[in-house]
């Protein structure tokens, strides 16, 4: 899963910052957790990938971290920021 072509993350320094969706003009913001996983997918990041970066950044179980992926994903899936 990637972000798709038309979406841009922007922030600042320090700050987790925004998804920006060029085509539907869409604004996310992002907290430090969706930050982490957006940052993750530009790296080409796998799901259980992103599942060990959470629980290993947050110190929370693998099991809380990949709902909240999962989740995050899901919300991601349904505005159209991201593609398979």
């Amino acid at each position: 899963m990637r972000l798709r072509s038309d979406v841009t993350w922007r922030r600042g320094a320090g700050e987790p910052g925004f998804l920006f969706a060029r085509t539907s003009g869409g604004i996310f913001g992002l907290n430090r957790a969706s930050a982490l996983i957006v940052e993750s997918l530009l790296e080409g990041c796998s799901v259980e990938d992103l599942v060990r970066r959470v629980a290993d950044r947050f110190l929370v179980f693998e099991l809380t971290a990949r709902q909240d992926v999962l989740s995050l994903l899901d919300q991601m899936k349904r505005f159209d920021l991201v593609e398979e």
